[in-house]
């Protein structure tokens, strides 16, 4: 099993933005979900190299729990809940596309292409720190 967290809110996998400049047209990712994504893939490639592992190509199942900070007006009784990590995050954010972001980072550093993920789990919380948990299980 290849587990880690990466620190810092979860973003979602935006689509490519389209812009024209002088008559051409450039098309282009955001920077905050692409370096989201990099900050996912470096983090993966750290414990990749730590585990002495190569991406692999057998199937997988993907486990990944994403944390929100709840807002500033979220009553003390719910604060309560959130540090014991009892309350689902409901709101805002689709989770496809914050697993999306999640799964393309790990192309050809966990495994060779996201389409080897035949089981996923997936979660949003409301946590104390923003963050995101993945946990890969190689199916044998």
């Amino acid at each position: 099993m290849i587990e880690f967290e990466v620190e810092g809110q979860p973003v979602p996998m935006a689509r490519p933005r389209t812009v024209r400049n002088n008559g051409k047209v450039r098309t282009y990712n955001p920077a905050k979900s692409t370096n989201y994504k990099t900050a996912i893939k470096l983090k993966a490639i750290a414990k990749m190299k730590r585990e002495m592992l190569t991406p692999t190509d057998k199937l997988v199942e993907l486990d990944v729990s994403f944390y929100f900070k709840p807002p500033k007006s979220t009553p003390k009784y719910k604060l309560k809940q959130i540090t014991d990590n009892e309350v689902l995050y409901p709101v805002h954010k689709d989770i496809d596309n914050l697993v999306k972001s999640v799964m393309d980072a790990m192309n050809k550093v966990v495994y060779i292409d996201d389409k080897q993920v035949v089981q996923l789990k997936a979660n949003k919380y409301y946590g104390v720190e923003e963050r995101t948990e993945i946990k890969v299980t190689i199916i044998e």
